[in-house]
């Protein structure tokens, strides 16, 4: 049953991805990292008198992480915003947070990571970077060039794994879902709140959005994936959990087909690069069963 939870939030936050990517294409990634944060903490406003007060340490600790993935989610919705790039081709670099995670979680809640896992870790790095040799141009230049999306979903990829770690470190302490929820979100907003406030965009931004329902339902996905997960933590650890999470390239790449198959939200096939389009069947079969076996060997027991 938690298991089936878990696959909830896949699908959730994969359906969150889809809509975000259409709205992102027309309007400013900065002003929908802003109200992102305040729909988020409006929604879990009206459960205020249910939380509890965390301690000032853990409040310190979601102050960090919060502050630092209220900034790293821009980077997402910037590289969402290049329609010629496929959802898929991010996922290897999104799933690079399964390493940080399980770093962290030897490193800060004292689980155990053997050789094989270690040489997990390496596989799945090397397999997100051979993805990246698709958009290879004529030079080193222009292929740090073409990969500047995947660099920003590297930078939110981080922002995740804290969270992740965050969540399970704080449930170790009894603090209950909503505290640690709430307080996260509340860190997310205040910063970029302040900073639009300062900068005079605040009342403005809100204009910079397109598809403005579609946005807000969004939202709402997101907020209950991340309790529904929050839920999960609270009875599985990171171990089991983050296996469970190798799904969600398999979801977005059905996704893309279908949307390949009947052009939906129209449809803008991805950039190929002329010097690698022959290779490049292989560098997905061996990218991808870099990655299968990566995740076998890093949560093996």
């Amino acid at each position: 049953m938690i298991e089936l939870l878990l696959l909830l939030t896949l699908c959730l936050n994969i359906t969150s991805d889809i809509v975000d990517r259409r709205v992102s294409c027309a309007s400013n990634p900065r002003a929908l990292n802003l109200w992102a944060s305040i729909v988020q903490l409006l929604l879990v406003f009206p459960f205020v008198f249910w939380l509890k007060w965390p301690g000032w340490e853990h409040l310190l600790l979601l102050l960090l992480v919060g502050g630092f993935s209220g900034f790293a989610r821009e980077h997402w919705y910037r590289a969402l915003a290049q329609r010629h790039e496929a959802l898929s081709r991010f996922v290897p670099f999104i799933r690079l947070s399964s390493v940080l995670v399980l770093v962290l979680a030897v490193l800060v809640l004292g689980e155990k990571m053997t050789t094989i896992m270690a040489l997990g870790a390496l596989l799945m790095i090397g397999a997100g970077f051979m993805i990246s040799l698709e958009r290879f141009g004529a030079g080193w230049r222009e292929f740090f060039h073409a990969n500047r999306a995947l660099a920003l979903v590297v930078v939110f990829a981080t922002s995740n794994a804290f969270i992740s770690v965050s969540y399970k470190y704080l449930l170790g302490f009894e603090i209950s879902i909503m505290t640690i929820y709430f307080y996260l979100k509340l860190f997310q907003c205040l910063p970029l709140v302040a900073k639009s406030a300062a900068d005079g965009t605040l009342s403005s931004s809100r204009m910079e959005i397109s598809h403005l329902p579609l946005f807000v339902t969004s939202r709402i996905f997101q907020t209950v994936a991340a309790l529904v997960f929050l839920l999960v933590l609270y009875r599985l650890p990171l171990s089991r959990v983050e296996p469970l999470m190798a799904l969600s390239p398999f979801l977005y790449l059905a996704w893309e087909w279908l949307e390949r198959r009947y052009r939906l939200f129209g449809y803008v096939p991805a950039e190929t690069s002329a010097v690698t389009v022959r290779w490049m069947p292989l560098l997905r079969l061996t990218a991808t069963c870099m990655t299968i076996a990566g995740f076998i060997l890093l949560h093996h027991n």
